[in-house]
């Protein structure tokens, strides 16, 4: 247990909460002799159990830290979150990406409610801690402000016929006057 001792170790703890708690969930045994014996006998293999745990923790460490999630959310003013990113949430886009974590291993204190990057803590072993990368970023892009196009008066061909006095010039003129309106159809928002 993290706050009152490591496997194999020996402490002293109230009488009750040893008999109403610890025994009876197989978290504890009473010291006695023959406990003690038997416990040493079978520590080898628990270390040996505890050492593969550790191995296989520091590379769930290495490949975590080497991973960055990115969150789409809806945004409202002032960069706050509609809802918030949450330790589930976590869990979901790591088993997307085929990475195995049990969500009780995720150490996020209050879920994620603005935007922003942010190291959320992996508790993944004791002693191994990991932090992953997390980002959360608006769902709709930014809308970029729309250019008009402005078209010229009269285009080059419109130009040689005016000069010459034919008809053609009114002709080009008219086009220009209908695609006007298609640029003006363009640039409304949708």
């Amino acid at each position: 247990m993290e706050k009152l001792g490591n496997a194999g170790e020996v402490v002293n703890v109230a009488p009750g909460y040893a008999r109403n708690y610890l025994i009876p969930r197989g978290i504890a045994i009473v010291a006695t002799k023959g406990n003690r014996k038997q416990f040493e006998s079978e520590r080898e293999g628990w270390e040996k159990k505890a050492e593969k745990l550790r191995g296989d923790a520091n590379s769930q460490k290495d490949a975590l830290e080497a991973l960055q999630l990115v969150f789409k959310r809806k945004v409202g003013e002032e960069g706050k979150l509609f809802g918030s990113v949450t330790s589930m949430d976590i869990e979901a886009e790591l088993k997307v990406q085929n990475f195995e974590v049990d969500r009780k291993k995720i150490v996020l204190g209050d879920p994620i409610k603005s935007l922003g990057c942010y190291k959320v803590p992996f508790k993944l072993h004791p002693g191994i801690k990991a932090e992953l990368n997390v980002s959360v970023e608006d769902e709709a892009p930014k809308k970029a402000p729309v250019e008009e196009v402005a078209e010229p008066d009269v285009a080059p061909e419109a130009e040689a016929a005016a000069t010459e006095g034919d008809a053609p010039a009114e002709a080009v003129s008219t086009e220009a006057a209908a695609a006007e309106p298609v640029a003006a159809e363009s640039t409304k928002e949708v």
